[in-house]
């Protein structure tokens, strides 16, 4: 072959495999550098890459669920009236109970529950609290039990500081005193004080002196409802004899 064409053949030659060399992304060592279809970019670059996409989805996801879960507490316990969590009224726990159910259960607590006597010869001897002459003003109490709720702060204090009602008595007191008396007439110790008396003679008035008696003090019946208001349960109370002074004097029927 005629040596210009054996140079000509060689350059033709060489720029072929320079071309294909940079085509197919050959390095001088002859070997072929590979490229992933799934990782074009490098398995390293792809993985940071993953790494921030799923962090960032994690964060809005949890993001999404805690609004959601807070939306679901404002509407059950806001919208839905009912007791906020941490309302106790005495030692019961009413969270998440409307006012309707609150009043039928102390409505329940009055008509069921009993006091329950010991000691002093009345073992086996009770009463509910209408025959002591004391109610419980359940709506007033179930209306105070959700009051919280009109204050934005409270539906998150109350769940980590509580509430608790202390409910009020309504006591009629002659009913009260009159079923004490009652009660002490089983008691063979027990005798009713002597009130003071005004006693007419010849020439005018006198008053004579009362005596004090033994008998049941009233506050112990008092102290057994609250007691059982507060634990919605019937309660045992020991009743024992204490003094009962008349309950009038001499200097007052005098004046």
């Amino acid at each position: 072959m005629h040596p210009r064409l054996k140079f000509l053949k060689f350059q033709v030659l060489n720029l072929s495999k320079t071309t294909l060399r940079k085509l197919i992304n050959k390095p001088k060592n002859g070997r072929i550098k590979s490229v992933d279809p799934i990782y074009p970019l490098g398995l390293d670059a792809w993985s940071n890459m993953s790494r921030r996409k799923i962090a960032f989805i994690s964060g809005i996801s949890l993001l999404g669920v805690l609004l959601t879960l807070v939306a679901g507490y404002f509407l059950y316990f806001g919208l839905g009236q009912r007791a906020l969590p941490g309302m106790k009224i005495g030692a019961v726990d009413v969270t998440g109970k409307t006012a309707a159910q609150i009043e039928a259960d102390l409505i329940d607590t009055a008509t069921s529950q009993q006091i329950n006597f010991t000691g002093a010869q009345l073992d086996g001897k009770s009463a509910k609290l209408s025959e002591l002459g004391i109610s419980l003003p359940a709506a007033k109490i179930a209306q105070e039990a959700l009051a919280p709720n009109a204050h934005f702060t409270n539906y998150f204090k109350l769940p980590f500081h509580g509430k608790t009602i202390q409910p009020e008595l309504e006591i009629d007191e002659t009913q009260l005193n009159n079923y004490s008396t009652k009660l002490a007439s089983n008691i063979t110790a027990a005798k009713p004080a002597v009130e003071p008396k005004i006693v007419v003679e010849n020439d005018g008035f006198t008053v004579q002196p009362g005596a004090s008696g033994s008998g049941i003090d009233p506050d112990i019946f008092s102290a057994a409802a609250t007691k059982l208001v507060n634990s919605q349960k019937s309660v045992e109370a020991e009743i024992s004899l204490s003094e009962i002074k008349p309950k009038f004097t001499v200097a007052e029927l005098e004046q």
